[in-house]
């Protein structure tokens, strides 16, 4: 988890130094945050911690950084080598950084983040490094999405500070959940490695179909996919690349009429806004939960008019929840004969 970006008072620092080459090799060099910007977003190897701290950077533009300083120093508490990354925008001051570490806060102001579904069976994230997880258990977690409860893992340290009768954040807010809510998840737990590998694996069948119909899909378990090699380096096996896929249709028009068909008509899944089910379930994206963002920002966070978002469920089998689909597309195209051709 990075530290907040906030220049202890005691430690001296001159930004006339950063850009300065040593006689005695390449030691320093000073770059714009952006730089370091356009790599952070492309790289697809083991240092991709690294890069995020450093494209941290470009969030203090606005605030006036110009550069961003990397040193090695050691962790006082057991003397391990660190990189300490610092650059010279506004940073935290103490009120932010507390905010910054309290349960729960948050500051982001858009909701552009788009496949957040499976992380935890996908690629085991606090084995890639975050200190903690936050876990929402009402939909795909509990299997029907009909409880409302939330898990938090990480070290039993961290855990268990939380817990502290006297300053431990849970006691305060109330750690303990529903006693009928908490007895239902624990009933479905045993299971729920199972159901993820089947959202997973027919999401994956399902792309790999659809685009042979020549439809635009989204999903990262397709070669084709600009992400696609990074997930495969980091997933578990067996678990694929997620039970969310996209379908640009290219107009919004068009994304609700194929919605239509596939509830109404031919029963393939359901519309709705919350994704994540034992059914699938279908938003169009730019007209719903992303309706409220610009023009701009749709197209910065690759919302299209007609994306159709799918959280892919297990209910029925396979060949016939694809048949069903297929007969939807058949209308779309009987409507308009070229549709879905290259």
């Amino acid at each position: 988890m990075p530290r907040p970006r906030h220049r202890p008072q005691n430690v001296p620092h001159n930004p006339s130094t950063a850009g300065r080459l040593e006689s005695s090799g390449f030691d320093r060099a000073r770059v714009h945050p952006k730089f370091l910007h356009s790599n952070a977003t492309s790289h697809k190897w083991a240092f991709g911690a690294i890069a995020e701290l450093l494209d941290n950077a470009v969030d203090e533009i606005c605030n006036g950084a110009t550069f961003i300083m990397v040193d090695k120093v050691n962790n006082p508490r057991d003397n391990s080598p660190m990189l300490l990354f610092q650059d010279d925008g506004g940073g935290m001051d103490p009120e932010g950084i507390r905010r910054c570490m309290s349960l729960g806060f948050s500051n982001k102001k858009s909701k552009t983040t788009i496949g957040q579904y499976g992380n935890g069976f996908k690629t085991s994230t606090m084995r890639l490094g975050a200190d903690a997880i936050v876990f929402s258990r009402a939909n795909r977690g509990s299997g029907g999405a009909d409880v409302i409860a939330g898990a938090i893992c990480g070290p039993a340290s961290l855990v268990n500070s939380m817990m502290d009768l006297h300053h431990g954040a849970l006691m305060l807010l109330g750690p303990t959940m529903n006693a009928k809510v908490a007895f239902d998840i624990s009933e479905r737990l045993p299971h729920l490695s199972l159901r993820m590998k089947e959202h997973c694996a027919r999401a994956l069948t399902y792309a790999t179909r659809m685009k042979k119909l020549g439809l635009k899909v989204i999903y990262p378990g397709l070669d084709d996919h600009p992400n696609h090699a990074l997930l495969k380096s980091m997933a578990n096996p067996g678990y694929g690349f997620g039970g969310m896929l996209c379908v640009d249709m290219g107009t919004e028009e068009r994304a609700n009429r194929l919605m239509n068909h596939l509830q109404n008509s031919t029963q393939f899944g359901l519309m709705a806004v919350s994704l994540g089910y034992y059914e699938t379930l279908m938003s169009c994206s730019g007209s719903s939960t992303s309706s409220e963002l610009s023009v701009e920002e749709k197209e910065v966070a690759g919302i299209s008019p007609g994306l159709v978002r799918m959280s892919v469920g297990y209910s029925g089998t396979v060949e016939q929840r694809w048949g069903q689909f297929e007969k939807a597309i058949s209308w779309m195209q009987d409507a308009n004969p070229h549709y879905g051709k290259n």
